[in-house]
Order: structure tokens, then sequence, then C-alpha cells
């Protein structure tokens, strides 16, 4: 199998290509307007790339022409140092955004990205519900941001690329969730966005170390060979785009349910929240699914909004009716007719391996791009920051704690299992809605080793049963239990069972390689590489090299959600994370220990009570934002942040301007701002 490397050693191995052929650098950005003004300097490097790239001869000019293409892979998503990128944006604009970053309107900015200006590029704020949970958080504003190079200057790009996002790191407190999972998926051949980190000003003033992420866009399609097909983001229609079009555009989008803040809800006993869906139906937070579980239902378009109304590329009547083909073959087993096989599969590898159940696997139904080509469909990972069981633990995972004595897990229709007993171990058995769909069936790991932490963390997503609240003592030692238990819950989740409030018929995309051994076979065999690869040397190193060089920034970063205390404990965790899951993985594989939840001898699991999976960042996590780093650019160290949605500098509460037009789909709409004040 064939890998792709976007770290240094293939980046620093691509620049030392380009400049061969070159000769020298290519400009800032490109374009196909003659309306964009470069300087002299960057012409005069042109026509020296030009005229060393003749000289080198045909074969060379074809090579420097091959590795231009996606130049930006080498600049902008060289891993090996952190970038930089300031904007320059009018205040009263800055200000506005920051008032009301719900709307998402677009403005115009002029950014410098390592040194290299490029004017009237169009920004907005991004993101869902990490979006509305900052929004509501008087203390931050540290908002997650999208640049459109070609906006206002048709063709412009940078160095090839067409839209940038600046990801606030929000709910992870390592920083690299989403940098590793799409490292990850890169290492094993599906197409997954490039990642940097990268560190944003704004008029001069430090935002905050960010994580710069290649939009899945044209740019993406290019450079991934995939310019023939067409490319959808499903999701349920209560969940498409909060804020953010999709149904009622005119008000904004589909709005949360009622008294939703942009925080996990709170999931008591196994039941969802009022408004937030039933318990692990498809659908799940959000309302019904119209076709992002991937169901073929029938061959009516309507069926199926919520992959035509988040389509990402212009479609026809024709392109709906060969995907909806392809569903129907993928519902009636003709795999090799409707599905990139090797792609899904490794696709399934690593979103297993790093178990986030924001997503398909879950009851979501979001966070995933679907590319369909000739009536063949992959998958293309997406927002993976409450990944590494973040999302499973904060209750968003198998419904109810499975990890209380007194509180089975729950889903609709479901049936009590017969506890089994020994003298030593007491497991508690989930509910499943039937023996036919054991495979998606939780199991809860029912450990009796005491735990009497003094400090245990109580986290409110694992709550104790309110019977054993009453005694102080007793709910710390139950929560610190809790914890412990979780932690090897989720660390232990079989490879073979992965779906979580959902059964294995309502999510086709997974079932097809569980019911064929071949390709059963196949996925195991992948996971198998994962498993060696991530306990190897040379992915241990690449962490270790990723902490140095990310804790000066998060030690200086003013806006962070995390302390560098936990940002330092995050990466502990996680890297013991990683380690504990790849060695469960090896013992599911080797039959030491089921493939299956349900299946699991609890005395066979890896034990995993020595990590706290909330330790690596939860929504609304961190500590207090005015006890941050040292702002290198002004900021007094540990002082408060001046501004904001509430305070009186850049950024106060100064509300919308009238007629202002507004992003409401996601697409390039909204009034043009201009930079110049």
């Amino acid at each position: 199998m064939r890998r792709k490397f976007y770290g240094m050693t293939a980046l620093a191995l691509s620049a030392a290509m380009i400049m061969s052929a070159c000769g020298t650098s290519v400009p800032q950005a490109t374009t196909s307007s003659p309306e964009n003004t470069v300087k002299e300097s960057t012409l005069d490097s042109i026509d020296s790339s030009k005229s060393s790239a003749e000289d080198a001869g045909k074969e060379t000019s074809a090579s420097a022409s091959e590795n231009t293409e996606a130049e930006y892979v080498s600049k902008l998503f060289d891993t090996s140092y952190v970038h930089s990128i300031d904007i320059e944006i009018a205040e009263e604009d800055w200000e506005e955004l920051l008032a009301n970053p719900t709307d998402k309107t677009k403005y115009k900015v002029n950014v410098t990205i390592d040194g290299e200006e490029i004017d009237d590029v169009s920004i907005a704020t991004k993101g869902n519900t990490s979006l509305t949970s900052v929004a509501s958080d008087d203390t931050t504003d540290r908002y997650s941001l999208k640049l459109n190079f070609g906006k206002y200057v048709d063709g412009q790009t940078y160095y090839g690329l067409d839209k940038l996002n600046l990801n606030n790191i929000y709910a992870d407190a390592t920083y690299l969730k989403d940098y590793l999972s799409y490292q990850l998926f890169n290492y094993m051949d599906v197409d997954a966005p490039l990642t940097s980190f990268i560190k944003v000003t704004v008029n001069g003033e430090s935002r905050g170390l960010y994580l710069a992420i290649e939009d899945v866009d044209d740019s993406f399609l290019e450079r991934t060979g995939n310019t023939e097909g067409e490319l959808y983001k499903p999701e349920t229609s209560g969940l498409a785009n909060m804020g953010n079009g999709g149904p009622d555009k005119e008000k904004g989008g589909m709005q949360p349910p009622a008294g939703f803040d942009g925080n996990m809800p709170d999931f008591e006993n196994g039941e969802m929240p009022e408004g937030f869906g039933g318990n692990g139906g498809p659908g799940g937070f959000g309302g019904s699914d119209s076709g992002a579980s991937l169901k073929y239902t029938d061959d009516e378009f309507d069926s199926y909004s919520d992959i035509f109304d988040n389509a990402e590329t212009k479609i026809k009547d024709e392109d709906k009716t060969r995907l909806i083909a392809a569903l129907k073959n993928l519902s009636e087993g003709n795999i090799e007719d409707s599905v990139d096989i090797d792609s899904v599969i490794n696709y399934f590898v690593v979103h297993n391996f790093v178990m986030n159940y924001d997503s398909y696997t879950g009851n979501m139904l979001h966070n995933y791009y679907l590319y369909e080509e000739n009536g063949k469909l992959q998958m293309i990972p997406w927002d993976y920051n409450l990944g590494f069981g973040a999302f499973m633990h904060a209750g968003g995972g198998p419904q109810g704690n499975p990890f209380d004595d007194k509180n089975t897990d729950q889903t609709d229709n479901s049936t009590e299992k017969d506890k089994s007993a020994s003298s030593e171990k007491s497991e508690d058995k989930s509910e499943t809605d039937s023996a036919d769909d054991k495979k998606s069936g939780k199991k809860s790991d029912k450990k009796s080793a005491s735990s009497d932490k003094a400090n245990a963390k109580y986290h409110s997503e694992s709550k104790v049963n309110k019977s054993n609240a009453s005694d102080e003592s007793s709910s710390e030692k139950q929560a610190s239990k809790n914890s412990e238990n979780n932690a090897t819950y989720i660390i232990n989740y079989g490879i073979d069972s992965p779906l979580s409030g959902a059964q294995e018929s309502d999510r086709p995309m997974w079932s097809w390689i569980t019911s064929n051994d071949e390709y059963l076979e196949k996925y195991h065999e992948r996971f198998a590489e994962l498993a060696e690869y991530v306990t190897g040397d040379e992915f241990t190193s690449e962490l270790e090299r990723l902490y140095e060089m990310l804790l000066p920034y998060v030690e200086k970063d003013p806006t962070a959600f995390y302390s560098a205390d936990e940002f330092k404990t995050a990466f502990e965790t996680i890297k013991e994370f990683i380690a504990l899951r790849a060695e469960s993985i090896k013992k599911q594989l080797a039959g030491e220990l089921s493939t299956i939840t349900d299946e699991q001898d609890g005395s066979s699991k890896v034990d995993a009570s020595g990590i706290t999976i909330s330790d690596m960042g939860s929504q609304g996590g961190g500590a207090p934002k005015d006890n941050r780093g040292d702002a290198a650019d002004g900021n007094q160290n540990g002082a408060p942040r001046q501004g904001g949605r509430n305070g009186g500098g850049p950024g106060g509460n100064h509300g919308g301007r009238p007629g202002t037009e507004q992003n409401s789909g996601g697409k390039d709409e909204g009034k043009s701002k201009n930079p110049k004040s």
C-alpha cells in the first residue's frame, strides 16, 4: 500500500525538488485576475523561476509544473515548524465580527502568511456547536475562522489553495486531536485534509496558536485527484449548519433545541434531554435521518435531503440519480459497484482507532464528507476535536452511565440481559435492541478494584447515580471509580462493534465490512498495520517533537482554552491513550480479547485506570480564562485580555450594522467589507 506522508521529511523533500527545479521560491499567491496587485520583487521572482526552469530542460520543466500545482502542500503545510498569519481588518469590522459571531458575515481583509502578503481575502467565523459554545461564553472570543482567497479576486489562491480554515482548537487540551487524526488518515492512504500549526494575529495582536486546516473544496479535490465526481457533506436537518444555513436559511439556518447553549448536555440515566432526539436512533441530536445514514429508502430525491441540501459541488438531477443508485447497490450488497473498498476500509480503521462518536458511527450523523464518482462512494474525514473518546466520555457515545453498578446502558425498546457474576468480578451487561444486532451492543466493564483517590476529578458527563451522592466521600470514590472504568471501557471498545446509538442496519457504509469475511480480514490487517505504526519509534518520536515545538506557543497563548499545565497533562494522556488503545487492538486481533464489546471478558481488558479521558479536553473545559500564558504581543503575563464581546477594546459590544448581509448557507455570500478603515 502506498503511503502519503505530509510531515517534515516528505515536505522537506518536496521543497527541495521545487527549489531544484525552479531555482527559487514561487511568489506569494497565484491568480488569473489582472486586478490582483503583485509586487515588483514578486514579478522578478516569477521571471527568475521561469528562466531557471527553462534552462533545466523539458524534463525538469515538467517536474516543476507537476510539483507547483499543489505547492501549498510544501509551503503552508510543512509541519516542521509553526507558521504565522497576520490578519489586517478594519477595527469596526473586527468588532462587529466579535459582537455577532454566529452571523458568519464575510469581511474583506488582507493577510500575511509567513511574511508574504495577499490582499482582498474573505474572512468569516466558522463552526456549528463549537461556534455557539464560544459565542455563549462571555470569557472568550477565540473563534475559528475561514479564509477564502478567491472570494473578491477571481481565481486568486495561495500557492494553489483556495480556502483555509483556522481552527481554534476548541475542547482539545492536547492541541493534537485533529492534527493526529488527519495525519493517521493520510498515513493510511485516506484522502484527508492537510494541517499545520499556525500563530494567528489580528491587526498585530496575538490571537494564539491555531491549527491551519486545508478546506475540503476545489483545491483539495484537485490535490487528491478527485475532480470528476461530486462532493457532499451530509448532515441531519436539525444539525445542518446550525446558524449556518440549511433549511430556514432566511432565519440563519436550522436552530438548535430550545435552551441549547452550545455545550454538551448531561445524559442522566441514559435519557436524552428534551429536544435532542431519541435514545440512539438514527438522527440522534438533530432530528430524523433523511439520507445522512446512507441508507437506501426509495428513489425520491426528497428522501435524501440530508445529502443533496449539503452538496459542496454543483449537482444536477442525473448526479442525484447516480448517488441514489449507489446507495441502492450498497444496500443490496453490491459493494464492488458502489464503494471505493480500500479507501472506506482504511477510513474506518483510523476512525475507529481514534473513536470519534460525534460522527457517522454515533447518533449525530455528521462530520464526514461523501465523495461520489461513477457510482462509487468514499468517505472523507472531518472534525476530530472530540475524538480519542471525548464525545463518548461526555455521554454522546453509549447512552447512560456504563460505569455505575445501578445504571445500565439504555436504548429504545431495550430489554435487560441476565447478569453474570463471579467471586472476583461482576459484569453488568448492556441492553441491546435484539440478539441479531449483537455486534452493535455495548458492555459495561465492572471492575471491582477500589479507587480512593483523594483528588479524583468528578466529571459531570460521567455522573454518579444520585442515590450514592448523599455522602461526599462516597461520591468522590464513586467518581474516581467511574473515571477509571470509563477509560478502560473506552480503550477496549471492540473494533468490530464500533457503533454507538445505532444498529448495524442503520449504518450500511460500515456494516458491509463486517458482513463479509474477506472485507473483515482486510479491515483487521489494516488495523494491525496501524497499531504497529503508532507504537513504533517513528510515531512516538514525532509526538515528542510536536510537544517540544508547541509548548512555547501554548505557554504564551493569550486566548487559550487550556493552560500550559493542562496541556502538559493532556499530552501525556493522549500519548498513553494511543499506546493503550493499540495494545487493546493487538489483543483483539490476536484473539486474546473479543473484537465485539459485548463479548469481552473483563479480566482480559487492557487496564486504562491510570488515565482520565477528560484530561485531554472536553466541551466547556479548561482553567479560568484569566489565567493564561504570556501574550508576547503586548498583553501582560497572566492578565485578562481586554476587549471581547463584553469588553471595551477591539471586539467590544457594538452590535451589527443595519443592512449587513450574512452568510446563510456556508457558501460565498455576504457583503464585501474593505480592510482599509
